[in-house]
């Protein structure tokens, strides 16, 4: 599929078949995440995987940390559909910046920029990661 047909054909995904996927998809769609350049070369992402057994514990621990927001009298906004929607995904992939910083935390202006530059370069490896599920036939 060529580039353009791929960004054109790809949409979100909120329900899922019942079918594995295989741990070659995976590696394919998050070797997209790291073939693209990032600012600085800093390759601010990592990558937690979770499928299988495991689903199970992830959606626990959404509901949980959702229960908890809620009892503080914090809006959970769409937190509970989102993780409906995830009990039902064959696998979930996290993606985190392990650079990143509390933006409430005082900060000099080189560290606002540099997560700035983190956070589209992670924005970015996402992108390429939707674009690799599409392509692969994954949606």
């Amino acid at each position: 599929m060529e580039t353009l047909n791929t960004i054109a054909q790809r949409r979100s995904i909120r329900r899922f078949e019942n079918t594995p996927v295989s741990d070659e998809q995976i590696r394919t769609i998050l070797q997209a995440a790291t073939l693209l350049p990032s600012g600085k070369n800093g390759q601010p992402w990592r990558f937690i995987v979770v499928k299988e057994d495991k689903r199970a514990e992830m959606v626990r621990l959404m509901r949980e940390g959702i229960s908890k927001m809620i009892a503080q009298g914090v809006n959970a906004g769409s937190a509970e559909w989102t993780a409906k929607i995830m009990e039902h995904a064959p696998v979930t992939v996290f993606i985190f910046n392990p650079y990143g910083q509390a933006p409430w935390l005082p900060r000099s202006i080189e560290q606002v920029f540099g997560d700035l530059v983190n956070v589209q370069s992670t924005g970015a490896a996402i992108q390429n990661m939707l674009l690799a599920a599409q392509d692969i036939g994954l949606g």
